[in-house]
């Protein structure tokens, strides 16, 4: 079993030129009826509050379920290809994932179309304990999957949502959120060596982390949050954490990106590039290697 942690985003989707996420926009704002949206320079969160309110004032309403679930079928047109075969076939312990659609659990030849939610809590919304099991390594689905339409984290509001529940669960504890069970604050448990892996959060605390094919927009105010807490834990001396968490780039896009490479240093990230294009298998080959 690997123990190194992977957090993948769409990069690994794109690898095989299928369905893009400009098309699912596009798709999206026609399905709505609202084209005359300009896309440009909108983080998507709030332009899916945009499509989402503008619909709303029309006099033909499509509800946020019907949305979701047009998104979660247009996903599907996404199929596995050989860089979420060879993912699986590496045996990590765990998988992090962005990414709605399964194409990592349906890599295997013969693999059903759903999974199991094997999370301690069985969560609707939100995803901080929601994911499945591929032979001995966990897929943890963190902004939901498209067998659970109304997982899908799409809007700002549904955002704050998921962060404002993630720092409970790591700073205050989670008191009455959840039915029949309760967690003490991540940062107590970490303090007296006793966490237990029930969700994603733990891991980015404990295990080394490789994100891979992830843009991690600064819009993604749940994992941004979560890098600088852990930055703020280390260097304030608050708390002795063993692991790191390492983020790969392609060094063409140095120069493009650096305000981001800047500000990942700053949280204690580590930022390694690589000399591949990351729209070639080869880019995500030569990481998996060196882990």
């Amino acid at each position: 079993m690997n123990k190194n942690v992977l957090l993948l985003g769409n990069g690994i989707n794109n690898v095989s030129k299928q369905y893009s996420w400009e098309q699912l926009i596009e798709d999206l704002v026609s399905y709505v009826g609202v084209e005359q949206l300009d896309t440009k320079d909108k983080p998507f969160p709030l332009f899916y509050e945009e499509i989402y309110l503008s619909n709303l004032k029309r006099g033909k309403k499509i509800d946020e379920k019907s949305l979701k679930t047009f998104i979660s079928d247009r996903i599907k047109k996404i199929k596995p290809n050989n860089i979420h075969r060879e993912i699986i076939s590496r045996g990590f312990s765990d998988i992090i994932t962005t990414n709605y659609d399964i194409n990592l659990e349906c890599s295997r030849e013969n693999s059903p179309d759903k999974f199991y939610n094997h999370g301690v809590v069985k969560e609707n919304l939100y995803s901080l304990f929601r994911h499945s099991h591929i032979n001995q390594t966990k897929v943890w689905h963190i902004h939901g999957e498209l067998n659970s339409p109304k997982s899908i984290l799409l809007g700002y509001e549904q955002y704050s949502g998921q962060l404002q529940l993630i720092r409970n669960y790591v700073v205050s504890g989670t008191g009455e959120s959840y039915e029949n069970i309760e967690f003490p604050p991540l940062f107590r448990l970490i303090q007296k060596n006793k966490v237990k892996g029930n969700s994603w959060l733990d891991l980015i605390f404990t295990e080394n982390i490789h994100i891979i094919g992830l843009t991690l927009d600064f819009i993604e105010s749940d994992l941004w949050w979560l890098l600088t807490f852990r930055a703020r834990l280390i260097l304030e001396n608050k708390i002795s954490l063993q692991n790191s968490i390492t983020y790969y780039f392609p060094v063409d896009y140095k120069n493009k990106i650096k305000p981001k490479l800047e500000l990942l240093s700053a949280n204690e990230v580590i930022i390694t590039p690589i000399e591949e294009n990351p729209n070639n298998e080869a880019y995500y080959y030569k990481i998996l290697n060196s882990l």
